[in-house]
């Protein structure tokens, strides 16, 4: 994470992960012990529970803060990709559990704040969601957000003033249409180096989409589907972050992103 250094330590029962502050903020014992209370009660399959520990660990004569959670053996989402983008099947059942976290995510009125890559890992067909630091809870409603996601993921428009359940909204439909992709076309991956900080769009993509050979190549693409759904990710990067619709699996991504293109041309 942005704020910490993580260490992976060993007892006779268990493996843990220590996340040590690398710099402290100046709420943040409020954050994380609202986020843990959160996590500790919400049953939610994809999070892992964690405790802050305020005195956590001593160095010389000071006593800093640490996060404690058991240490999940997974692989990176982006690493998990790039074995499996020819298999339409697990490609299918992963965007299906990414859907149902984003699901769960919002009926709980939380949202992560950091989707990436690297922060959704994937053991055994399942996902967990990792780096709790820019976690939205509805505790913490009124506040700052303390980062702002990865550059390959997020809204350029974001800001620290954007922290409400609405933050994920840009990263999961970008990433839910990023798998859509692969399962249309998995020679996306090798023709725009995907899995390099990135599933297949990057910042670039977003702030000069004209010239994008990306998008361009998405424009012209042979899927009706694909064509349609880069269409509303320009809509959705002409929004701002707080007016992008909350995502939602019920339906098809064509079919879901027509609608949305739809009711806005009505609006307008």
């Amino acid at each position: 994470g942005m704020f910490a250094s993580v260490y992976q330590l060993e007892d006779e029962n268990q493996q843990w992960a220590v996340r040590c502050f690398d710099k402290r903020l100046s709420d943040q014992q409020e954050r994380y012990q609202a986020i843990s209370r959160f996590i500790l009660e919400d049953h939610l399959p994809f999070t892992v529970d964690f405790h802050y520990i305020e005195d956590g660990i001593k160095c010389g004569d000071a006593w800093f803060p640490v996060l404690k959670m058991p240490w999940v053996e997974g692989e990176s989402l982006e690493s998990y990709l790039g074995k499996i983008y020819r298999e339409p099947e697990l490609l299918q059942k992963l965007r299906r559990e990414f859907q149902l976290m984003m699901d769960q995510l919002r009926i709980n009125g939380a949202a992560h704040g950091d989707l990436q890559h690297g922060n959704i890992l994937v053991k055994d067909g399942e996902i967990y969601l990792v780096d709790y630091d820019g976690f939205f809870v509805p505790e913490l409603s009124g506040k700052k957000s303390n980062e702002l996601g990865h550059h390959n993921f997020q809204h350029p428009g974001r800001s620290e003033n954007h922290f409400g359940p609405y933050l994920d909204n840009f990263a999961a439909w970008l990433i839910d249409f990023s798998l859509f992709c692969l399962i249309e076309d998995p020679q996306l991956w090798e023709t725009f180096s995907g899995g390099d900080e990135c599933l297949l769009f990057r910042r670039s993509d977003f702030i000069k989409p004209d010239s994008s050979a990306l998008i361009s190549a998405l424009k012209h693409h042979r899927s009706e589907k694909i064509r349609d759904g880069v269409e509303i990710l320009l809509d959705l990067l002409r929004k701002p972050l707080e007016e992008i619709p909350f995502f939602e699996s019920d339906m098809s991504v064509a079919i879901e992103l027509k609608e949305m293109q739809t009711q806005g041309d009505l609006t307008n």
